[in-house]
């Protein structure tokens, strides 16, 4: 019973890390993305289309 209360317990706060990492994470994305595609948008699209041509 109490081994079992205990695995339960890491699982939670396992889920609950995860979740506050997602969200942090989402929260960075959103913060950096605009940032990284106006600067590397065109590169990496000059990139891409170089990469299909080949």
């Amino acid at each position: 019973m109490g081994k079992k209360k205990k695995q339960s317990y890491e699982l939670d706060k396992n889920v609950i890390l995860f979740a506050i990492g997602s969200v942090l994470l989402a929260v960075l994305t959103g913060l950096v993305m605009p940032f990284i595609t106006e600067k590397t948008a065109a590169r990496a699209y000059r990139k891409s289309s170089a990469d299909s041509l080949r």
